[in-house]
């Protein structure tokens, strides 16, 4: 039996002076939450972007703002950008400032299935 290779990476956010520091413990088990989540997808041979799919989903918090819009706008809208790329057949899928979405890349995943 062939063994599968596989890694994950996640990040928690890019919003300068958006993370407390006092909160640093349940910003790692989030993301630790989410990759546990991802690798028993593979495990269980889920694809890719499945795993992918639903660790941004097990992300979903208040305190990551995963899933909950992202930020505002300079208008003071909020708008929310995904993308998911799937290597071994070229497939693609992406939407950009989008408005009231509670998770983007479920909309980014099903226009790549397209």
């Amino acid at each position: 039996m062939r063994r599968a290779h596989w890694f994950i990476a996640l990040h928690g956010g890019a919003a300068q002076g958006y993370m407390s520091q006092k909160h640093v413990l349940r910003y790692q088990k989030s993301l630790a939450l989410a990759c546990s989540r991802a690798a028993l997808l593979l495990r269980n041979g889920s694809d890719a972007v499945e795993a992918v799919k639903e660790a941004i989903k097990a992300r979903t918090a208040v305190l990551t703002r995963v899933g909950f819009g992202s930020n505002l706008n300079i208008d003071g809208f909020v708008e929310c950008d995904a993308s998911v790329m799937e290597g071994g057949l070229g497939g693609f899928g992406a939407v950009g400032a989008a408005p009231g979405i509670k998770n983007p890349i479920v909309a980014a995943v099903e226009i790549m299935k397209d």
